[in-house]
């Protein structure tokens, strides 16, 4: 009967030895610095967000971006072509430019007419100062009968 129960005994020690053994890698070596796991992520937050893969990526990039034309981002939207409504103020989505029919779309500026909040007469739009931002040539200065406009900040 000892037999059986040593056996027994020894056989539940191997098990729990090997059990053991798998939650713990050899050389693991704990850190006193805890690192929290990410569980999502945006991908304009990425370095490559945007960018070619080419061999010479930073200066294909800046030629590809030099060649477009740009496009507008407004409030969350991002690579817009001349769009037919541009909101002025992002946070009250209260002012907005509504029929816009652009005049000229060209490399360093966009011109054109609409409506702001429906009302009469036609307003002059312009869009200006290009710049890359996240790899994208946008226009990043609105301007509504010669006042600059900032969607975002209002």
């Amino acid at each position: 009967m000892i037999s059986v129960s040593r056996t027994a005994a020894a056989g539940l020690v191997a098990v729990a030895a090997v059990s053991l053994a798998a939650c713990h890698p050899p050389h693991q070596v704990d850190s006193e610095q805890k690192v929290d796991t990410a569980t999502s992520q945006k991908a304009e937050s990425l370095a490559s967000y945007g960018a070619t893969t080419s061999a010479s990526s930073a200066t294909a990039t800046s030629a590809a971006v030099a060649d477009e034309t740009p496009t507008i981002a407004n409030c969350g939207a991002v690579e817009l072509e001349r769009p037919t409504e541009l909101t002025l103020d992002c946070q009250g989505q209260d002012d907005v430019l509504r029929n816009i029919t652009w005049d000229s779309w060209e490399a360093d500026m966009a011109t054109g007419t609409g409506t702001r909040n429906a009302q009469q007469p036609e307003v002059a739009i312009s869009l200006s100062n290009p710049q890359v931002v996240n790899g994208v040539l946008a226009y990043t200065d609105i301007t509504v009968d010669g006042t600059a406009i900032y969607p975002e900040g209002n």
